[in-house]
């Protein structure tokens, strides 16, 4: 895929480069206009292998696009990502010659499955070299991490610079919010991507037990050791070992790790050969490893060996203009699993998702919107279908004060609920049954923050 341009033609900025992140991250090669009268004049001056382009643009429709290219003999692939899509204009879009439209919200997977079987035909259509790899397969784990919101575009592009280095990472972040997957991600980016991905969970067994799964035994190292084992220092040789919760990990194996590090040789337990090893070291971690290190629960010297780089994944109530996109992903792979079609959500019970503080983060999305369609009577997901902790912690209507409360705390909190409750302030303040100019002055008086405002002041 390398070499190959595609053009994305979208006047609306946040869009564009969530588009743009996407088909990088693909491996093409990323032209961008916000015009018609741009894309024009960039499609005439270079080559380009297929075109992303909006329906709805500043100046003209994205169809006269398409006609245009063919009236001057310039044909390539068109897909259509809009938010304006209705039948009749997919049918009039395909009959002009468009390859695909697709409906926002798109996942990744939709994307570069699109432009990938777009490119394919195309080629195999006008007598020239098809696609060896498959876009689609290339991307799938990033279905569950792909984001619009600005905080992970910016992870996104921090991902994109710092995988085809070899410095070590460590990714901080709560608990579910898809640690793992980015280091997947980055290993994939890399050099290394045809050799090893390791992940080991440093929680899930002792430090004894961590100590041989790390670097293995011979036979005979200890009772029961009847034969040789390869630690996963071995089994990632060439690749990326990923140690996860590595904050878990006791100071024996922290001072064990560090050496191997250090020399990139280890011995196995009994054993007395030095075993040269060439690997990447990605850890995570969900706790503040620096208060670790303050109160010797971790190593100062590892610490700074492992965090040559660091990357911190935000917890999805800080991106939640990113919900609507991950339960389509997870939708789509349900319905591979589960027997059902053409599940969708209900508005309502989209809305109720995303006043949810998700306190599990992605993990705890995937898992509701899993019980959800299979409590779901047919294809449609409602606000009945979900679980009673996440219905009921959504609708919370007493608000109690103690006694010896003010008035003018009385206010600022009954309005920072209500801020919490409602996606935007204007449904607040409908609620509220005050003006909306009174809700910001209010909002500002006190120092409080929207939900609405905290998505799109995002870092």
């Amino acid at each position: 895929m390398y070499g190959r341009k595609i053009l994305i033609v979208e006047d609306h900025q946040e869009s564009r480069e969530s588009l743009a992140t996407v088909l990088r991250r693909a491996r093409f090669e990323v032209l961008e206009a916000t015009s018609l009268k741009t894309a024009f004049s960039m499609t005439f001056a270079g080559q380009v292998s297929a075109i992303v382009s909006e329906l709805k643009l500043p100046d003209g429709d994205g169809l006269n696009l398409l006609s245009q290219l063919k009236k001057n003999g310039l044909e390539c692939p068109i897909v259509f990502v809009t938010a304006f899509g209705t039948m009749n204009s997919a049918i009039q879009a395909m009959k002009m010659g468009a390859a695909d439209l697709l409906t926002k919200p798109v996942t990744a997977k939709d994307l570069t499955e699109a432009v990938g079987t777009a490119l394919r035909r195309w080629e195999q259509q006008h007598g020239r070299e098809a696609f060896v790899e498959a876009s689609a397969q290339s991307t799938q784990p990033q279905s569950v991490v792909i984001g619009v919101s600005r905080a992970m575009r910016e992870l996104f592009s921090l991902v994109e610079r710092v995988a085809p280095y070899g410095g070590n990472v460590l990714i901080c972040g709560e608990s579910g919010s898809g640690k793992e997957v980015i280091a997947r991600e980055i290993h994939r980016l890399s050099p290394r991507r045809d050799h090893p991905f390791v992940p080991v969970n440093c929680a899930s067994v002792s430090d004894e037990l961590l100590e041989n799964e790390l670097f293995g035994h011979e036979r005979g190292a200890f009772t029961g050791a009847n034969e040789k084992k390869i630690g996963v220092f071995e089994t990632a040789n060439e690749g990326t070992l990923f140690l996860d919760e590595i904050n878990e990990m006791g100071l024996r194996s922290q001072a064990k790790l560090l050496r191997a590090l250090e020399r990139k040789e280890f011995r196995r337990l009994g054993g007395t050969k030095k075993v040269r090893t060439n690997l990447r070291l990605i850890s995570a971690t969900n706790v503040n490893l620096e208060d670790a290190v303050g109160t010797r629960r971790f190593r100062e010297d590892l610490y700074y060996r492992i965090k040559v780089v660091t990357l911190v994944v935000p917890p999805l109530r800080e991106r939640q203009d990113d919900i609507p996109y991950l339960i389509k992903a997870f939708l789509a792979e349900l319905e591979r699993t589960c027997g059902k079609s053409n599940l969708n959500i209900t508005p309502e019970a989209l809305a109720r998702l995303q006043r949810y503080r998700w306190p599990g983060n992605v993990r705890e999305l995937k898992n509701v919107v899993e019980s959800m369609a299979l409590m779901a009577e047919g294809n449609t997901l409602d606000v009945d279908d979900m679980p009673q902790n996440i219905r009921g912690g959504a609708d919370v209507k007493e608000i109690r004060f103690p006694v010896g409360v003010t008035m003018e705390e009385v206010e600022k909190e009954l309005i920072r609920r209500y801020l919490e409750y409602f996606p935007t302030k204007k449904e607040a303040a409908q609620a509220l049954k005050i003006g909306l100019r009174t809700l910001h002055h209010k909002v500002k008086k006190f120092g409080l923050v929207s939900s609405e405002s905290h998505s799109k002041q995002q870092p």
